[in-house]
């Protein structure tokens, strides 16, 4: 059990009330890292999400032919990662290590929906938060990639491949239209 006003003003838990709220505090669990620490390693199996309440996160991802991997985000405050295993159950796309001292709430799929039986508004709610949050994370992520394979000489990349992403960028954005909750 976590303190509830730790997930107040986290974006997936919006729209929620306090007894909604205290329901998912029950079966959320805290963790503390140390500077260094691996949260998350990419290829790892689980179904958590979680939020960062306190330190500094950077998400890296491994990319075959690499010597090192990559930094790619990193997360502040109240940020919530690990969405996509939490709906999907899928391998972790990236690793996740300690930037500096941190304090992380985590809540497990499996227990979520034990609570989800009985109240399904909440279920709704969580999963349409986190819906909007995929969105935007997608819709930001081909913007730089378009923005990346913009700036490479024609030489490396093809006017087709050009074009598809230009064409998922568009797409991407018109998706803007989903209404919150």
């Amino acid at each position: 059990m976590v303190d509830m006003e730790n997930l107040k003003g986290v974006r997936v838990f919006d729209k929620l009330g306090d007894d909604a709220l205290e329901s998912i505090a029950n079966i959320c669990e805290e963790q503390e890292f140390k500077k260094g620490d691996t949260v998350i390693k990419q290829g790892d199996v689980d179904n958590t999400v979680s939020v960062l309440v306190e330190g500094e996160l950077q998400t890296e991802i491994e990319i075959p032919g690499f010597k090192d991997s990559i930094p790619v985000y990193t997360f502040e405050s109240n940020e919530v990662f690990g969405e996509l295993a939490f709906i999907s159950s899928a391998p972790r796309s990236a690793t996740i290590k300690c930037l500096d001292v941190a304090k992380v709430i985590n809540l497990d799929r499996t227990k979520f929906d034990k609570l989800c039986e009985d109240n399904q508004d909440i279920e709704r709610i969580v999963m349409k938060n986190l819906a909007i949050l995929l969105s935007e994370r997608l819709r930001d992520t081909t913007v730089q990639l378009r923005d990346g394979l913009a700036k490479l000489p024609s030489k490396v990349i093809s006017r087709k491949t050009r074009s598809i992403f230009s064409e998922l960028s568009e797409w991407v954005n018109n998706i803007n239209g989903i209404s919150s909750v």
